[in-house]
């Protein structure tokens, strides 16, 4: 669980849920992420940030931000496309940054975008977080774990012109070792490509699934059978949809058919929206603000379309998935256009009931690649994202400025007092659900015992 305080981190993620209604005051989703944002400025004033990511590829245990940039920043390879690492120093900030180069594209203006996408984890096996960029091809890129990397090895080209819009990182195939899922949005299909676990992928056992320009795919188990089944987001089905593909007992996967959507998906993303244990599904929609989400019922079947609109933007881009506000169920970060004209990450914090609290960060452009991190090991998750512009040269990071939620604050007025504690009594004298501390489903003495050390120490 994403939270600090250690008293609540003593809870089941269900009872914490359960508590959320009270702890929500807490934290207000128009001030979940601190603004203005800290601003990472790559200094040329020609660079571009076409992809962001939070990984620690230095091994030292905190996060650090990968940016992907073309027409370089660095006067080293100023026509080379690659990836600044800013190292992170585990309190927010960063160092100075370095180049991990990639080979691009023949395709100049393919090549002046640099990485699309940006995935990472060990895939060799040797303890460090090796590189995977999406460019006109898939690109590996293995950390030696000195400091530096090897040279990209491009395993799979899409031909010019097109590219890598996505990746995903996952054990698909339950061997022990991190596969690479990639959307090639020119050839109608998403890539599996298995990895042996030292970083070698061959594509004669490779899996394509078909797709009509998928924007984005994500691994989950969508149906709780210990496989990992791929969602895939589909631009160009009529209408646009979303289609999750079902791995079966022999490895193959089977389509479980497409959902539709109102408005081509831009971006997708994999949660427990609703905290019944399963997995739901959320994708963004070029054509409308906000997203829209399936709720999935952990059997593989999924309800029609949910629209969450967020007020004030008509432009929804790329999101990412986290628990924001540390309440034990996650919530949605989305790069978003405003009415006004201006980028802004929405935030949509997540009750737990299939509603949520909507607000807006304002950006210092159009977000693309949001993603989600603990930068400074307190529990809260910080984000940041690329700006979709040929001519900017910086990038954002947001702070997380949710408080520490208090679960002895049964009223959520910020005190602990008595009556928090009256309420309690109430609650436990009815048998409601909130009163179950331990959330092992029963309301008895251990609640009553559990709820008294909290209040006693002040949260």
């Amino acid at each position: 669980m994403n939270r600090s305080n250690k008293c609540a981190a003593t809870l089941a993620a269900g009872s914490i849920a359960a508590l959320a209604g009270a702890a929500s005051a807490q934290c207000d989703a128009a001030n979940a992420f601190v603004t203005p944002p800290t601003v990472l400025n790559n200094g040329s004033g020609h660079g571009t940030s076409t992809g962001a990511r939070f990984l620690d590829v230095t091994g030292n245990g905190h996060l650090d931000l990968l940016v992907g940039q073309g027409k370089l920043i660095f006067d080293v390879a100023p026509d080379r496309a690659g990836i600044a690492v800013y190292p992170g120093d585990g309190n927010g900030g960063f160092g100075t940054p370095f180049l991990v180069g990639v080979e691009g594209s023949a395709n100049p203006s393919f090549t002046r975008g640099g990485p699309r996408s940006i995935a990472g984890g060990d895939l060799t096996g040797n303890g460090f977080k090796d590189i995977v960029a999406g460019t006109q091809g898939v690109e590996f890129i293995r950390n030696n774990g000195d400091g530096t990397f090897a040279d990209p090895v491009v395993f799979y080209d899409t031909g010019p012109g097109e590219g890598i819009n996505d990746l995903d990182i996952a054990d698909v195939n339950g061997n022990g070792h991190l596969d690479i899922i990639a959307t090639d949005t020119g050839g109608a299909t998403v890539l599996i490509a298995y990895n042996d676990g030292m970083g070698n992928f061959n594509l004669g056992n490779a899996e394509f699934l078909f797709s009509l320009r998928p924007t984005a795919a994500r691994a989950g188990d969508f149906n709780n059978n210990g496989r990992i089944d791929i969602a895939i987001a589909n631009s160009q089905t009529s209408p646009p949809s979303v289609t999750v593909w079902f791995q079966q007992p022999n490895g193959t996967f089977v389509s479980g058919g497409d959902m539709p959507l109102l408005h081509g998906p831009e971006d997708l993303g994999v949660g427990d929206f609703d905290n019944d244990g399963n997995l739901d599904v959320v994708v963004t929609g070029g054509g409308g603000g906000g997203v829209a989400i399936f709720y999935g019922d952990g059997a593989g079947g999924f309800t029609p379309a949910q629209n969450v609109a967020i007020t004030g933007t008509n432009f929804a881009l790329e999101l990412a998935v986290g628990d924001i506000d540390g309440d034990g169920v996650d919530d949605i970060a989305v790069g978003t256009l405003t009415t006004a004209g201006s980028g802004a990450l929405g935030v949509l914090l997540s009750n737990g009931d299939r509603t949520f609290r909507e607000g807006l960060a304002i950006s210092t452009g159009l977000p693309r690649k949001v993603d989600l991190g603990d930068l400074n090991g307190n529990g809260r998750l910080e984000a940041t994202h690329a700006i979709s512009s040929f001519s900017a040269d910086n990038t954002p990071v947001f702070e997380n400025g949710c408080a520490d939620i208090c679960v002895a604050d049964l009223n959520g007025d910020g005190v602990v007092d008595a009556d928090d504690f009256f309420l309690f009594l109430t609650l436990f004298a009815a048998a409601d659900p909130i009163a179950d501390i331990n959330g092992d489903g029963v309301i008895d003495a251990d609640d009553f015992f559990a709820y008294l050390s909290l209040f006693a120490a002040g949260c």
